[in-house]
């Protein structure tokens, strides 16, 4: 990258951080309702604004759900943009969590996750980028035992900062992603739970799996590691509600005989999910970057 160009992009993320601790300071001062249609008026602005990713996200949801007209199709990834400026809102808000989502978040199969814990052998949560993924910060360490994330850092140190700060305000260790998995392992065997985001591009070396009728690469870890450690794995899935409301759903994962299948029994269930609430994904991101033959595996 040219020394020109690496300035505008610091440049880009200076005033980028600037605004996001502009919005935190009107957002926490604001009702919960209101700030939520602050949250959605924001993603709409991306939608306008951010062309590549509106189109990257139209693309995607084109080959998802190709029995649907193109007018519902559009519809989803307005939506889609109107639901993501609302997770940026909402991060914003979790140092408030107990006056503003405790009572707003729902979890169907908290006994799932605190049977697993119960074994003690550390606990091992796939978390699908559904819903406001991120409330799984500051909710997790209420049903979990002391819950750890691998987290990438922000290109800014002050956005990194706020960002942290926001995640890890109810007690969640965020491990960066360089060298994380030597510390996920030791957590593991400590019998802690560790939490993995880990539904997007894994590139040439990820696993084929089956998703939206197309092999997409699928990261192995979670499932490798559930298989080496015998910690239990689980789907953690947030969706929003109405009225500022969320359900988590938890749910075991059946092992297959090797990881390829405990993956794609992840993805077949994640995809059920998807269809039944298809703005709530993350569509912008290129999930099928990495190509594999129509015969794969």
């Amino acid at each position: 990258m040219s020394q020109k160009r690496s300035f505008r992009k610091r440049a880009q993320y200076a005033v980028l951080a600037r605004a996001a601790f502009a919005l935190a300071f009107t957002a926490r001062r604001l009702p919960h309702g209101a700030a939520l249609s602050l949250g959605a008026r924001i993603g709409g602005l991306m939608h306008a604004a951010l062309g590549s990713r509106r189109r990257t996200a139209q693309q995607n949801v084109d080959a998802a759900f190709p029995e649907k007209t193109a007018q519902e199709r559009q519809n989803i990834v307005r939506d889609h943009f109107r639901h993501l400026g609302q997770n940026i809102v909402e991060l914003l808000l979790f140092p408030q969590w107990e006056r503003r989502f405790q009572t707003r978040v729902q979890i169907v199969g908290r006994a799932e996750a605190e049977k697993a814990a119960e074994q003690g052998r550390g606990v091992i949560l796939f978390i699908p980028h559904t819903g406001n993924w991120e409330i799984l910060a500051p909710l997790s360490p209420q049903f979990l035992p002391k819950p750890m994330a691998i987290a990438q850092p922000l290109p800014h140190p002050s956005l990194d900062a706020l960002a942290v700060q926001c995640r890890s305000s109810a007690g969640l260790e965020l491990t960066p992603r360089e060298g994380a998995l030597k510390k996920v392992v030791r957590g593991l065997r400590e019998g802690r739970a560790a939490g993995f985001l880990a539904d997007q591009d894994a590139g040439p070396s990820g696993i084929p799996t089956l998703f939206f009728g197309r092999y997409a690469s699928a990261e192995r870890s979670p499932a490798a590691l559930s298989r080496k450690l015998g910690c239990p794995l689980l789907l953690c899935a947030p969706f929003r509600n109405g009225g500022g409301k969320h359900t988590v759903f938890i749910e075991p994962i059946p092992q297959g005989g090797s990881d390829r299948e405990t993956l794609q029994n992840i993805y077949a269930r994640l995809e059920q999910l998807i269809r039944e609430r298809p703005s709530q994904w993350l569509w912008t991101h290129r999930r099928w970057k990495t190509e594999f033959p129509s015969s794969s595996p």
